[in-house]
């Protein structure tokens, strides 16, 4: 079966860098948004620290009225905060979706067959994905001064490049294993699929 890979690179991007052109210091949602508005004297905004969201409580509507947190520093008790217009859910890539299957969206753990159908109706066929589609990124590669490898073995002077995928077809997963705050299971799915590792040997060689 012949190779449907393109043999050529076509385009080079400049990545996005966060600096204030003003101060020339890096800017994140934190110090940009969150900070000026806790400094301000006219805020409402209230920050909670050392507290976990176990859950978003739903009303018999189905309508979310608030989350349910557990305090570090007293495990003993889960207060209600409720929600006067809406709850907005922020907690990356592996919180959010472990606060929603605690809150009982989604299922705690899929089983077999919901793997299996997973797997058939998130895949799209390879030449669904490139096929006629040029100017579509299969990779990225980095230039960046940074070293990519174990840092006690890094030499004194260092620029690396490396490789990533921009649509890969492995696909990974993240579950809660109970209704308790306790780490999520995670499975990477790295290489999973044979046909991303051979574009990776590509845009390598």
């Amino acid at each position: 079966m012949a190779s449907t890979i393109p043999t050529e690179v076509n385009i080079i991007i400049a990545g996005a860098a966060w600096i204030d052109p003003k101060t020339g210091l890096r800017q994140d949602a934190a110090h940009v948004l969150i900070r000026p508005l806790n400094d301000s004297r006219t805020t409402n905004l209230q920050i909670l620290t050392e507290n976990d969201v176990v859950r978003i409580l739903f009303n018999a509507s189905k309508h979310s009225t608030g989350v349910e947190i557990l305090s570090r520093q007293n495990p003993s008790t889960t207060p209600a905060i409720k929600a006067r217009r809406q709850v907005v859910l922020s907690s990356g890539a592996f919180g959010s979706p472990t606060i929603l299957e605690r809150s009982g969206v989604g299922k705690i753990r899929p089983n077999k067959k919901d793997l299996a159908s997973f797997s058939t109706e998130m895949k799209e066929p390879w030449k669904k994905k490139f096929v006629g589609l040029e100017d579509k990124p299969l990779a990225l590669v980095l230039l960046a001064s940074i070293y990519f490898g174990d840092h006690a073995d890094a030499p004194g002077q260092y620029f690396s490049l490396g490789t990533a995928l921009a649509h890969p077809h492995s696909r990974g997963s993240v579950h809660v294993s109970s209704k308790e705050l306790k780490d999520p299971a995670f499975d990477g799915g790295f290489f999973r699929e044979s046909v991303d590792v051979e574009v990776l040997v590509w845009t390598y060689k």
